[in-house]
């Protein structure tokens, strides 16, 4: 019975909210951690017992790693990043995951929004260091940002018009 339930988008939050420890008081980061490792297990379980396929799995996986971009968006950024977007490429954006797959991503900021890439630079650099930290509660996911435009030698984020130009 404990593996019946499948994780999905519309339920990964009461999931969370379930555990123990669910204060609102302190970081939800330590908890996040714990939650996603104790996820991808029962994800593994269900593909073990062979309550679900591969396919299911890995949209299973995607969810859980979307639910987890999310929150820690939630925590670490604030409003400066009203102005930002942040989009899956690769097995994210394709919604195909695996168990050790990192997160392919690419950030946008309008420069109407920020007159600099000083901020989007620095809130980047936060959530990736976050989803990437290892603690005694777990880790989040890998962040990779080298598909953005002009790959690995450009900054980890691009303004708008930049990345409209660059897939033109």
């Amino acid at each position: 019975r404990m593996f019946e339930r499948s994780f999905r988008a519309d339920n990964l939050e009461e999931a969370f909210l379930r555990q123990e420890g669910s204060s609102q008081a302190e970081s939800i980061l330590p908890r996040l951690r714990s939650f996603r490792s104790r996820a991808e297990v029962h994800v593994a379980g269900r593909y073990v017992l062979g309550l679900t396929g591969i396919k299911e799995g890995t949209r299973e996986l995607s969810a859980l790693a979307q639910f987890c971009l999310e929150k820690c968006i939630q925590e670490v950024w604030s409003v400066d990043s009203i102005g930002m977007a942040i989009f899956g490429l690769g097995k994210m954006g394709g919604r195909e995951l695996g168990f050790r797959s990192d997160m392919d991503l690419m950030v946008l900021y309008d420069a109407k929004f920020h007159a600099s890439s000083e901020i989007p630079q620095r809130l980047t650099a936060k959530l990736q260091r976050e989803m990437s930290l290892r603690t005694p509660d777990g880790r989040l996911f890998e962040i990779d940002l080298n598909l953005r435009p002009h790959g690995k030698n450009s900054p980890a984020v691009t303004d708008l018009e930049s990345a409209v130009e660059y897939y033109r």
